[in-house]
């Protein structure tokens, strides 16, 4: 596995964030943040880098896969 270099996250502009992803096949990308959940989705990525470590996808909470949501309600159609 080559060498992975902490990077601070990437952005461009408009404010889209550059994610490091690790393909099934081994291959490292840079990919844009909307395009992250079509990879996982289609199990094209094992991996990808969030909050200073790689997220492992099929082990690690990923977005919108997984547990229950127990965030306050703060909506008055919520009670």
């Amino acid at each position: 596995m080559p060498p992975v270099y902490l990077v601070p996250s990437l952005k461009r502009k408009g404010g889209k964030m550059i994610i490091r992803v690790i393909y099934t096949d081994g291959n490292y990308d840079l990919v844009k943040d909307l395009l992250l959940d079509q990879l996982i989705y289609s199990g094209r990525i094992s991996k990808f880098y969030r909050s200073g470590k790689w997220a492992v996808v099929g082990r690690d909470r990923v977005r919108g896969m997984g547990g229950v949501d127990s965030g306050v309600r703060r909506r008055r159609y919520d009670h």
